[in-house]
């Protein structure tokens, strides 16, 4: 007896640990060309494009107004931050539930400073990825649900100012995304976060908590964001502009970012949770979780 064939939903790409599609019901919701990278060094923005270690100044690229983000424009090698360390990614593809069956997708991060030359470095890692649940050229008329209502509060330059308040407008509740509206590019803070000087280096202990979930009414398909993590960047990319064919624009997908809170190591009350020593490993996990109805 023959034995029955496995269609993989999700392909990956080596370099940069790059995830190529993730298929549901036969469409990759994970947007092109270059928007499924494991970012880091530090992902998300660092305040003046510096960091402040092993006694040091160390100058990033400016390559978001004043602020270094997602690592620089160099995301091959060190990136000008202090220290080599060791990188593994974990990806793991599973399927779970009968009508509907889920695709999961697991993504374990680890950062090993056991060989790293100087005393400490920072350290934040995501994936990079754009959802878009329709055939559409946006994401309008998709269905969002975020599981907190705590954020951080940002400057004119989108660099916190060291609190954590109630986000505007009430996202727990399901809400649209619009052709243009809301504009949201803003971290939130995850219930269980209540001492974020007490958040580990690796957090792959802690339990899986649910991020948000999203569904597109006509596609059928929806996504559910977990993660171990203490905060997230959600960003409904209002700014995207990618020529070629085809092109993308702005809306053409959104993002659910897991990790650490955005600046902290320049943050002296939330450096612990991003501030990698000689040693020491850095750890999280990230699942999306996809399904047509």
């Amino acid at each position: 007896m023959a034995s029955p064939t496995v269609t993989s939903a999700l392909t990956f790409l080596p370099r940069g640990a790059i995830i190529r599609n993730f298929n549901i019901a036969n469409k990759n919701i994970r947007n092109t060309p270059h928007f499924r990278e494991t970012i880091g060094r530090v992902a998300n923005r660092l305040a003046n494009a510096v960091v402040h270690l092993n006694g040091h100044e160390y100058p990033l690229d400016k390559n978001n107004g004043p602020n270094c983000i997602h690592g620089g424009l160099i995301k091959d090698g060190d990136g000008r931050f202090p220290g080599t360390v060791d990188v593994t990614v974990w990806y793991i593809e599973s399927q779970k539930g009968e009508n509907p069956k889920r695709t999961v997708v697991t993504m374990e991060y680890e950062v090993s400073a056991k060989n790293m030359e100087c005393e400490e470095t920072a350290v934040n890692l995501t994936n990079h990825s754009y959802f878009n649940l329709s055939d559409k050229p946006t994401i309008a008329g998709t269905k969002a649900q975020i599981c907190t209502q705590r954020y951080l509060p940002i400057n004119a330059n989108n660099i916190p100012t060291g609190t954590i308040d109630e986000f505007p407008i009430d996202v727990t509740k399901e809400f649209e995304l619009q052709k243009a509206a809301p504009v949201i590019d803003n971290c939130f803070v995850l219930k269980s976060s209540t001492d974020p000087s007490k958040i580990p280096l690796d957090t792959r202990k802690h339990p899986l908590e649910l991020l948000g979930s999203f569904h597109h009414p006509e596609s059928g398909i929806h996504l559910e964001a977990l993660s171990t993590e203490p905060a997230f960047q959600f960003y409904t990319g209002d700014h995207i502009d990618v020529p070629g064919k085809p092109s993308y624009g702005p809306r053409a997908g959104f993002c659910v970012e897991p990790g650490r809170f955005l600046n902290a190591v320049n943050q002296p009350t939330w450096r612990g949770m991003s501030l990698l020593k000689k040693g020491e490993v850095y750890g999280s996990k990230i699942m999306y979780e996809a399904w047509k109805v």
